[in-house]
């Protein structure tokens, strides 16, 4: 597969923003042209063949029971976020970004900059999730609270990544305020930006300073970025 990249704007803690207010940040990507609707595909030209399968009607797709990518709905209800409890992966993927006249919403560009393509993507969850990065400061979380009982949940499918309580059963910590819970959230901005790598300028990767913004005006909550090399 080669070397993938990520860049995640999470929200340590128990932060999980409404159904409601994921509605509006969906129709305001839109509006603001982080994400395209299947009619401006249309109008743009874009074959559904760039897109992937799950998306190529809907131009939205979500990670489903089995693990694998379901179409979702463009533009999600408050109803049919809610539905998708205890846990949503939501993504809507851009292609020829630049040719196209969008933004790519990672900076620095890419160093090859010719067809970029990313998903914009949303975790949203009622319980934790971690991220494991090289770039995270800190001690990696074991999922285990320091009087020893074991945080993580059951796991239907193998595929599906691990979820961790908000408080132990037992003590009644919170894993999110340990040294090693510096990355476990409930919500989370996610970018696939998949081969698109961004150029090595010594500076850190960040969010694009209009989609920063963005998500500013509806989120009131202290982001932390951090960049997923896999």
């Amino acid at each position: 597969m080669g070397v993938e990249y990520q860049h995640i704007a999470l929200v340590r803690g128990r932060y999980r923003p409404s159904a409601e207010r994921i509605a509006r940040f969906a129709q305001a990507l839109a509006e603001a042209g982080w994400i395209a609707s299947p009619k401006t595909l249309r109008e743009k030209k874009v074959p559904s063949s760039r897109l992937p399968k799950a998306a190529s009607r809907p131009g939205a797709m979500f990670r489903g029971p089995a693990q694998t990518w379901e179409p979702a709905p463009f533009a999600p209800t408050a109803q049919w976020l809610r539905s998708k409890k205890p846990s949503l992966e939501l993504a809507w993927p851009m292609v020829n970004v630049l040719e196209l006249g969008w933004r790519f919403p990672v900076e620095p560009l890419p160093f090859y900059r010719e067809g970029l393509y990313y998903e914009l993507g949303i975790h949203w969850s009622q319980y934790y999730r971690d991220v494991v990065s090289d770039e995270a400061d800190g001690p990696e979380f074991g999922g285990h609270c320091g009087c020893g009982a074991d945080l993580a949940l059951p796991r239907k499918n193998i595929l599906e990544p691990t979820f961790y309580r908000t408080a132990c059963l037992h003590c009644g910590e919170d894993p999110a305020t340990f040294e090693s819970g510096q990355t476990l959230h409930r919500f989370a901005l996610v970018i696939d930006c998949g081969k698109n790598l961004p150029e090595d300028t010594g500076k850190p990767a960040s969010l694009h300073p209009q989609l920063r913004a963005l998500r500013n005006s509806l989120f009131s909550a202290k982001f932390t970025q951090v960049g997923v090399i896999c």
